[in-house]
């Protein structure tokens, strides 16, 4: 074993450029991210990847280097490892590699489920950096799906977990707190992030009030407004110029004077905020619920 944990930094190295490599599109993982590596009686291993970015979703992201697990797609392999939505959402697909939450809160807590399995009696070994998990959160915690009736163990305090099939359970890792790794300062003391981002609202679904986050990395003139499912502009949140920074606005769905200029009074149902700022734009969907 000595052997292969001394490769294990190259064998990351080298799975984080295969999927890279795969992605539909070009792409850009985040730099707020962490590893977990497993394998299967040291014959097949996997590395999972997961973080923060301010535009990520819950879904794949393929901007993220997020992607379906292509041989999942195909057949039954000896041994395999992966995220799955723990929400049961289909959006997620046969699973992933990579799964990067979006960031709303310092507080923020997050839960991902992990499942393997192989086709003979292995030993799944678990391993990760405590370094590395506490550079993205406070504190990580991996329990089974049942609670941790058999698996309950901090991860920022230890650094493995050795798991027979016979014993093997579905796992959910849960980050507690989110730490984003800034890149600039500016002339007052305050971060100035790396690139112009939307992050999803929160709460989502919401009632009636919800807080829509967004970051510039240059002073931008800056419009976000939300649309209803036919196209019709239903708020104006911001209209003015902005300079590098994060920022945040709140839209309260039942006010008539929320943000530059709203309607108010709406119907529960989904609508799209959307982010122009420069030459950047993006959109999001929200839900209002009463």
């Amino acid at each position: 074993m000595a052997h292969l944990l001394h490769r294990t930094p190259l064998l990351i190295l080298a799975q984080l450029i295969c999927f890279v490599a795969y992605a539909q599109e070009s792409c850009t993982p985040p730099q707020t991210r962490a590893w977990l590596w497993i394998t299967a009686d040291e014959f097949r291993f996997d590395t999972l990847w997961f973080g923060f970015d301010s535009t990520a979703t819950y879904c794949i992201d393929t901007h993220l280097c997020e992607y379906e697990i292509p041989w999942r797609t195909i057949k039954k392999p000896p041994a395999m490892v992966a995220f799955e939505d723990i929400r049961g959402d289909t959006c997620f697909g046969n699973g992933s590699w990579l799964d990067f939450r979006p960031y709303y809160a310092r507080a923020q807590i997050d839960t991902h489920m992990i499942t393997y399995g192989a086709s003979w009696q292995a030993v799944f070994k678990f391993r990760w950096s405590r370094t590395n998990l506490l550079s993205i959160c406070d504190s990580v915690r991996l329990v089974d799906i049942f609670g941790g009736i058999r698996y309950n163990l901090r991860m920022d305090l230890l650094d493995s977990l050795d798991i027979p099939r016979s014993l093997s359970i579905p796992l959910f890792l849960i980050r507690y707190g989110a730490k984003q790794i800034l890149v600039d300062v500016n002339s007052n003391g305050k971060t100035i992030p790396s690139q112009a981002g939307l992050s999803q609202n929160y709460p989502n679904p919401f009632n009636p009030i919800t807080t829509i986050r967004y970051e510039l990395p240059r002073e931008s003139y800056v419009t976000l407004k939300v649309f209803d499912v036919l196209g019709r502009e239903v708020a104006t949140l911001v209209d003015r110029r902005k300079p590098a920074g994060r920022y945040e606005v709140e839209w309260d769905a039942e006010s008539r004077t929320s943000g530059v200029s709203t309607r108010g009074g709406h119907a529960s149902g989904v609508y799209f905020y959307l982010l122009k700022a420069g030459d950047f734009i993006q959109s999001k969907k929200l839900t209002f619920m009463r």
